[in-house]
């Protein structure tokens, strides 16, 4: 109950002002006179009512705006699903196309280099060939010098022959159809031979040094260079005459094992190059012999352990054994450069061959053939058709590898076909071979056939067309230190002026 407060009435309050819209009592009355007035509790029920109506409205229009809402949020959800397919709808169209330029680009690009190769071939054989011809009419032309300086040679011989009662010496004694480098080395082993007993004067000695100074330089290799750990001089070993020649070097140096464990074991520009903390060159062509060395250029260093191999234009390819990085050495500039982690070699070891053929490096292990594109940097590995524990070996530009291996019952001499990813077994093998960890295997160009010399030193050669083998005899020189580790490169120049 309610009670009226105004003026201490305490009365129950049981009417309601509607003009002043307020609670009164009887009392209360006096002051609300020509007033509308309705009983309180009829006026609480009216109002009652009307909140009634007023929440039914609101949770009507509550109930009407959260189905607009459910339907505006999946409408929204179905225009992010649209607006997603369209997106990968767009981005799968351009990405097939851009990926199918790529590879027509890369496809086009492929077949240009490869017709630039070709072509490119054609000029060097038709460049080879002119320079084989160039070089016979000036071997022809060397011959005719040599026999003219012979006849004149025989002339005075015979003067002075005569004069001390000896018998005559005959040019008809060397066929004219020896050998060149044979007929070189008899001549001047002549010459020597009768300057010791007649004393030539001044006039005739310059006919042996006219001799002398005719160079034999041609493509053939005809030469090992040797030279042995911790030595200061090289030894030339002439194989066709298996003749040995040395020469002190002017600028010693201690040389390592590490210097010399690479996959390319031929002479550059008639150079010897050798790579350790520096490059050191030795010019073949030079009268004294001297072992320039030079720093590497560049950010980069040579790896402690690493081999090579010669990529031709005047550069080396350098392979990391530890870090499996390659590098690009520079002869010209020296510079040493990475060329990138996409060109490293994670599965390269010490037992691995590597090979050179254009734009592409083969590193051949025991289960797996690796290729390294050069040209778009990417790297290829294809499983072999068996296992081989490969022990040594080389590569020859025919896109073949030659390795020995052993199983626990026989040595196996063998060749590795590129194309076909087979390797088989050699029907010929050498006699007496003793293998050793140091024996090298060195491919020779000019007759397409693979040297091999082992434990002792001696030298074997395998004929690649005939598929057999000989012994060439021994490149020990008798005084080499037994603890010295021999090195050999293939040279196809020898300046007689520089050895002893």
């Amino acid at each position: 109950m309610e009670t009226c407060t105004k003026d201490k009435h305490l009365q129950e309050v049981i009417l309601y002002c509607l003009e002043c819209k307020n609670s009164v009592c009887v009392s209360c009355t006096k002051d609300h006179r020509k007033h509308d007035m309705i009983d309180l509790e009829s006026y609480k029920k009216e109002l009652a009512k009307d909140l009634d109506v007023i929440k039914n409205k609101a949770q009507d229009r509550i109930n009407q705006l959260s189905v607009k809402q459910s339907e505006n949020k999946a409408g929204q959800l179905l225009v992010e699903d649209s607006y997603n397919d369209y997106k990968n709808l767009i981005e799968n169209i351009f990405k097939k196309i851009f990926d199918g330029a790529h590879i027509k680009q890369a496809e086009l690009q492929r077949k240009l280099k490869s017709l630039y190769d070709d072509i490119i071939e054609k000029y060097t054989i038709q460049e080879s060939s002119i320079d084989n011809e160039i070089n016979q009419l000036k071997k022809s032309l060397e011959t005719t010098q040599l026999i003219s300086s012979l006849e004149y040679l025989n002339s005075t011989i015979n003067t002075t022959l005569q004069n001390n009662q000896v018998t005559n010496f005959s040019s008809q004694n060397i066929s004219i159809s020896m050998d060149y480098k044979q007929q070189h080395e008899f001549i001047l082993n002549q010459i020597k031979e009768f300057q010791m007993k007649f004393q030539l004067n001044n006039s005739n000695t310059n006919i042996s040094n006219n001799i002398n100074n005719i160079n034999i330089n041609n493509n053939n290799y005809n030469y090992l260079v040797k030279f042995s750990h911790m030595r200061n001089y090289f030894k030339f070993y002439n194989i066709d005459l298996n003749q040995f020649y040395e020469a002190n070097i002017l600028t010693p140096v201690a040389l390592n094992q590490q210097i010399m464990e690479t996959h390319s074991p031929i002479t550059v520009n008639n150079c010897v190059y050798l790579f350790s903390d520096r490059v050191y060159k030795l010019d073949l062509t030079a009268n004294e012999y001297r072992l320039e060395y030079y720093k590497y250029q560049g950010p980069y260093q040579m790896p402690s352990r690493f081999t090579s191999i010669y990529g031709g234009n005047g550069s080396f390819y350098i392979f990391c054994l530890d870090r499996k990085r390659t590098f690009q050495l520079d002869l010209n500039t020296f510079t040493l450069s990475y060329l990138g982690a996409s060109c490293d070699l994670p599965f390269l070891n010490i037992n691995s061959l590597i090979g050179i053929h254009r734009e592409q490096i083969f590193v051949l292990d025991s289960t797996n053939l690796h290729s390294l594109n050069l040209w778009d940097k990417t790297i290829k590995s294809q499983e072999t058709n068996r296992k081989v524990s490969i022990k040594k070996g080389c590569y020859v530009p025919d896109k073949t590898f030659y390795a020995i291996s052993f199983t626990t019952n026989e040595v196996l001499w063998l060749r590795f076909n590129i194309d076909d990813l087979k390797w088989e077994t050699l029907k010929a093998t050498p006699s007496n071979f003793y293998f050793s960890e140091n024996c090298r295997f060195q491919y020779r160009p000019s007759n397409h056939s693979i040297f091999v010399i082992d434990l002792y030193d001696s030298l074997f050669s395998y004929d690649i067309k005939s598929d057999t083998w000989t012994k060439q005899g021994s490149v020990d020189s008798q005084d080499d230190s037994p603890d010295c580790t021999n090195y050999y490169i293939l040279s196809n120049y020898f300046n007689p002026k520089t050895t002893n």
